[in-house]
C-alpha cells in the first residue's frame, strides 16, 4: 500500500492516463523513486505541470503505455495559448514515502515539454544557465532524501545535453564539505564527488543522449555502473547525507545543469548483486532509448559556447535540432564536449582527455567531430594565422584537425559567425573573415569538411534578436539556421 503525500487531494485537477499501465518493477525498499514511466503499483500521477501563460496547475499522470501521459500535457499546454510553456513544481514520489521534489520558486523551475522527446522519450528539461550564469533549474529534494555513504544505493537515468566542468546531474546532501553529488568534469568524464573524501572520475565519457546511471555504496567499496560496464573505487568515508538537489548544487551556479532527467531513485542499503542484474535488465527494457549498446555511429561535438549550444531555449542547440533533422538516432551515439568561453590553444592541449573516453566505432561505421571554434580567440585579439595553426606553439585548429584525424574521426568545422563585440572592431572583424576563408580554402587540402554558418543571411547581423540572445550566441531559432547546414554534411558522411 503506498501513502499518498500531498499533492493527491482530490479536489485538484487531474490528467491520468486511462485504463491499464505497463509498470516498471524496480527493487523494492527505495525511499524515494521518480520516473517518468509508473513504477510497481503506484497510483498517482507523475508531476504537477504549471502552465507559464496562467500559473494554471494540473497533476499530469500516465498513459496507457506506462509512461507520462503526453497527450493530456499537451492539451493543458496548449488550452493556455501558443507560446505557452509547462514548469514543473512538483515531480512526484512514487515510492510511497512522500519525498516530493519541489521547486516554489518560478525561475528555477525545469520544464515539460510535450513535444521534446528523445526517440519518443518524454523527460524533464532542466535548461540552466550555462558557464555560471542563472538561473539554476533544478529541484530540490527534501529531508527523507537520504544517502549512506557506506551502504546506499542511487539510480538516475539522465541525458547530459552538455558536458562542461561541473554539469551536476544529482547532489544529496545540503552542507557545503558534505554533499554526494555527480557532474561532469572538464574532461567531459563522469566524477563523483563525496565530502571529504574527494572526486573519483570514471574513465569513459557519459553520452549526450540517455543514460543509465547505478551507483553503490558499501563499507568495502563505491561502485558505479553505466554505459553498460563497471568501475569500481575505494569506499566513502563514513557518513549519512540527506535532501539537496536535482540538476544543480547548493555551490553556486557553475554547477547548472542542461540535459533531460528520467528517473532518479535512493536505496537505504547496498543493492545486492543479483538485484543490481535484475535493476539493469529491467531498465534495459522498459527504457531502450538509455539501453547500452553498440552503436554504428559516433558523433562529437567540440568546440566554444556556440558549439556547446548556449543561447538555445529548452536545450534546442545545435547538436539536438541535426540530431532531428536526420531522423533517427538510434544507432548513433552522440557526445558534447563543447565548453563555454574556450579558445584553439585550450582545446588543442585537452586533447588526449577529451577523448580518451568516448567510444569511436569500428570501421564501416563512421566516426564524426563536429568542431566549432575561433570566435573567442578572434575577439581577445588572436590573428586568424595564429588561431589556424600557431608555428611556434603547435597548437590551434589545424594541429586539432589532424589529431583528431589520426584518431580516425572525419572532421567538419564550422566557419565563424559574427559578433558585435568583434564587428565593432575592423580588424578584428578582418581576422575573423581571414579566418573563414582558412576554413574553406584549407578543406581540400587537408581532407576535412566545411559546415559554412557564416554564409547563411539569417545570421548575419549579430544585433537581431530574432535570432541572436546577445549578439555573440545564437537563439534556438539561430541554431535551427545552423542546423541546416550541419545536417546534410552530417549526412553525407554517414551516407558514403
Amino acid at each position: 500500500m503506498y501513502r499518498l503525500g500531498y499533492g493527491y487531494r482530490a479536489a485538484r485537477r487531474r490528467a491520468q492516463g486511462g485504463g491499464a499501465s505497463a509498470a516498471l518493477t524496480l527493487p523494492a525498499g527505495a525511499s524515494v523513486i521518480y520516473s517518468v514511466r509508473k513504477v510497481g503499483t503506484y497510483g498517482g500521477p507523475c508531476l504537477r505541470a504549471v502552465r507559464s501563460s496562467d500559473n494554471a496547475t494540473l497533476d499530469i499522470g500516465f498513459g496507457t503505455n506506462g509512461f507520462i501521459d503526453v497527450a493530456a500535457a499537451e492539451t493543458f499546454r496548449a488550452a493556455g495559448g501558443a507560446s505557452a510553456k509547462l514548469f514543473v513544481d512538483i515531480w512526484y514520489d512514487q515510492s510511497g514515502n512522500g519525498n516530493h521534489a519541489t521547486q516554489t520558486t518560478a525561475a528555477s523551475r525545469p520544464t515539460f515539454i510535450p513535444t521534446n522527446a528523445w526517440e519518443g522519450l518524454a523527460s524533464i528539461t532542466f535548461d540552466s544557465g550555462p558557464g555560471g550564469s542563472g538561473p539554476s533549474k533544478h529541484l530540490n529534494l527534501p529531508a527523507g532524501v537520504v544517502l549512506d555513504r557506506q551502504n546506499g544505493t542511487v539510480l538516475a537515468i539522465d541525458a547530459p545535453n552538455s558536458t562542461w566542468n561541473s554539469n551536476a546531474l544529482y547532489e544529496i546532501g545540503t552542507v557545503a564539505g558534505s554533499r554526494a553529488a555527480v557532474y561532469t568534469n572538464p574532461n567531459s568524464t563522469l566524477n563523483f564527488l563525496s565530502g571529504a573524501d574527494g572526486a573519483v572520475q570514471t574513465p569513459k565519457t557519459i553520452q549526450a543522449r540517455p543514460n543509465i546511471l547505478i551507483h553503490r555504496f558499501s563499507a568495502t567499496a563505491f561502485q558505479v555502473y553505466y554505459k553498460g560496464a563497471s568501475s569500481s573505487f575505494a569506499a566513502r568515508g563514513a557518513g549519512v547525507y540527506s535532501g539537496g538537489r536535482l540538476g544543480g548544487s547548493g555551490a553556486g551556479l557553475n554547477f547548472n545543469y542542461r540535459g533531460e532527467k528520467y528517473v532518479f531513485a535512493v536505496w537505504p542499503g547496498t543493492l545486492a548483486d543479483q538485484d543490481v542484474t535484475v535493476l539493469r535488465t529491467a531498465l534495459a527494457t522498459a527504457f531502450p532509448q538509455a539501453a547500452p549498446k553498440t552503436f554504428s555511429h559516433c558523433l562529437v561535438f567540440d568546440g566554444n559556447s556556440i558549439t556547446e549550444g548556449y543561447g538555445a531555449t529548452d536545450l534546442q542547440n545545435n547538436m539536438r535540432q541535426t540530431l532531428r533533422a536526420l531522423g533517427s538516432t538510434a544507432d548513433i551515439d552522440v557526445y558534447n564536449q563543447a565548453v563555454f568561453g574556450t579558445t584553439s590553444d585550450v582545446i588543442y592541449d585537452a586533447r588526449a582527455a577529451k577523448h580518451s573516453g568516448i567510444d569511436r566505432v569500428a570501421a564501416p561505421g563512421k566516426n564524426i567531430l563536429v568542431f566549432g571554434v575561433g570566435s573567442n580567440d578572434i575577439n581577445a585579439g588572436t590573428s586568424a594565422a595564429n588561431t589556424w595553426h600557431n608555428t611556434v606553439t603547435g597548437k590551434g585548429i589545424l594541429p586539432y584537425i589532424q589529431y583528431c584525424q589520426g584518431l580516425g574521426y572525419t572532421v567538419i568545422v564550422g566557419t565563424v559567425l559574427p559578433r558585435s563585440s568583434i564587428a565593432s572592431l575592423p580588424a578584428r572583424e578582418a581576422e575573423r573573415l581571414a579566418l573563414n576563408d582558412l576554413i574553406r580554402n584549407n578543406a581540400a587540402t587537408y581532407g576535412y569538411l566545411v559546415a559554412d554558418y557564416d554564409t547563411v543571411a539569417d545570421l548575419a547581423n549579430p544585433a537581431s534578436a530574432t535570432y541572436y540572445l546577445d549578439t555573440i550566441h545564437p537563439t534556438s531559432l539561430g541554431y535551427t539556421r545552423m542546423a541546416a547546414v550541419l545536417a546534410p554534411v552530417v549526412q553525407s558522411v554517414l551516407a558514403a
